[in-house]
């Protein structure tokens, strides 16, 4: 018999933060120019000149020497997420219910202390969850490099995050201004590795990209199940690897308020301003697998009407947009998915990659 089970992201499917990017702009000044060149480089390693072995998420490896030079310890970065923990409308019971139709995981690029913050509100096991660790107190600063550091965020936060065009392949396509700040990236990510610091670096073993879609791997043979058992729901360019491994085994790939990059990846686009749509998704799966999901999908909103898919179900919940990616224009539906995810998590959240 098949085993089907969910795996999802944490921010933007179930929460509204970006940890991260939270963190930076409480603890760094101007933190969050910081964390949007760094971002931005971030995504340039990894869609234009796709640099090999580079997994999409480092900016979480990148930002940790300048919070802890900051002052952010282990035991405020887990106080922090307690109290900045927000949920998209609706998790906490859509959550709890999904745990009782089907095995449930959850993979995030998030820090780890923000994921343990979650797993306490909701009752969730931390055993069903992958995440970036961030040992932050077993690292210390040499003297001299607080201010080093110091510094070097003065320098990043003069920056304007870089741009290039549709189809880009390399610096070569890059307008000159932008180049010229990719130089300038490159060189603080390399002054970065020559710290002290440097195995904290090491230690913040990003789970994005790649490691999402051996995360689902794992998660997979836990379960003695296939990744094509799959339900898989992301939203940014972290899981695109995540999406595809799923999509090309036969399973799921739900871009759930997606930008592009998850869009890209997916075969079906969720537009919503809260989690009601999973809870269909996932009783539908636990009962029939993707192929009983795609015929969901096919004939929503009309097969969501005078139905309770499960014990919490609300009609309003079938208000909501799923789509299939491929038969849309996808450059409007990036635009209308986008704006949907910005609208949701805010501007500032939104518009990260």
């Amino acid at each position: 018999m098949p085993k089907w089970w969910l795996a999802t992201d944490c921010e933007g499917p179930l929460a509204l933060n970006d940890n991260a990017f939270e963190l930076c702009t409480a603890y760094l000044p101007a933190g969050e120019r910081i964390f949007r060149v760094l971002s931005r480089y971030d995504d340039y390693l990894v869609e234009v000149e796709r640099r090999a072995g580079h997994p999409a998420g480092s900016t979480l490896r990148w930002v940790a020497p300048f919070l802890r030079a900051f002052g952010l310890t282990e035991a405020r970065a887990r106080d922090f997420a307690a109290r900045t923990l927000l949920f998209l409308p609706e998790v906490p019971p859509v959550l709890r219910a999904v745990k009782d139709l089907l095995p449930a995981f959850v993979i995030s690029t998030s820090y780890r202390p923000y994921i343990e913050a979650l797993c306490d509100r909701v009752g969730l096991p931390a055993d069903c969850t992958f995440s970036t660790p961030f040992p932050l107190d077993a690292h210390s600063l040499a003297p001299g490099e607080a201010e080093r550091l110091a510094a070097l965020a003065a320098d990043l936060a003069g920056l304007s995050p870089p741009e290039w065009p549709e189809g880009a392949a390399g610096p070569e396509d890059l307008e000159p201004e932008h180049r010229a700040t990719i130089r300038v990236l490159a060189r603080a990510v390399a002054e970065l590795e020559g710290l002290s610091l440097a195995p904290l670096l090491r230690a913040v073993a990003v789970v994005g990209g790649p490691a999402k879609a051996r995360a689902l791997r794992e998660a997979a043979q836990r379960l003695s199940a296939l990744v094509g058992e799959a339900l898989y729901l992301g939203d940014s360019i972290t899981d695109a690897e995540a999406l595809s491994l799923v999509r090309t085994a036969g399973g799921v790939a739900v871009a759930f308020n997606g930008n592009r990059y998850a869009l890209a990846a997916a075969e079906i686009a969720v537009l919503s301003p809260h989690a009601g749509p999973i809870l269909a998704l996932a009783a539908v799966h636990a009962r029939g697998g993707p192929q009983a999901v795609r015929d969901l999908v096919a004939s929503w909103p009309e097969a969501a009407r005078d139905r309770n898919f499960a014990p919490g179900w609300k009609p309003e919940y079938a208000r909501a947009e799923m789509l299939f990616v491929e038969e849309q224009d996808f450059e409007t539906l990036v635009a209308r998915s986008e704006a949907v995810r910005r609208r949701v998590r805010g501007e500032a959240v939104g518009s990260l990659g």
